[in-house]
């Protein structure tokens, strides 16, 4: 995770906050997200990207998120980004760049454990 200028590295499981946005982020990747009832869905575009924003329908101590903003785009209606807004004011915002879809990743990148 970069923090201005500091990069830091978390365990996702740790902390609620980030275990919910992995478990957010795992939805949106295998599509699931949209069937999820725990949110309300608002959606927009602009001639580029569609803007997603999802708010949790159940107001439980469960929910770390109070807004998660989904940007994708248009055209291969990849992830751009992802804000998850806490209610307290805080933020985690996720930007993908430099995309390689499908790429193949040699086995030697990989340490088992």
């Amino acid at each position: 995770m970069k923090d201005e200028v500091k990069v830091s590295s978390y365990d996702m499981n740790s902390d609620k906050s980030f275990k919910q946005a992995n478990d957010l982020l795992l939805k949106v990747v295998q599509g699931t997200i949209f069937g999820d009832k725990d949110y309300s869905y608002q959606f927009m575009e602009n001639s580029e990207l569609y803007k997603i924003i999802l708010t949790p329908t159940v107001k439980k101590g469960s929910n770390v998120f109070s807004i998660i903003e989904m940007l994708l785009i248009k055209k291969s209606f990849d992830v751009a980004g992802i804000t998850l807004k806490e209610s307290k004011g805080d933020y985690i915002k996720l930007t993908f760049e430099n995309r390689k879809i499908n790429q193949n990743i040699d086995d030697s990148r990989f340490t088992l454990r």
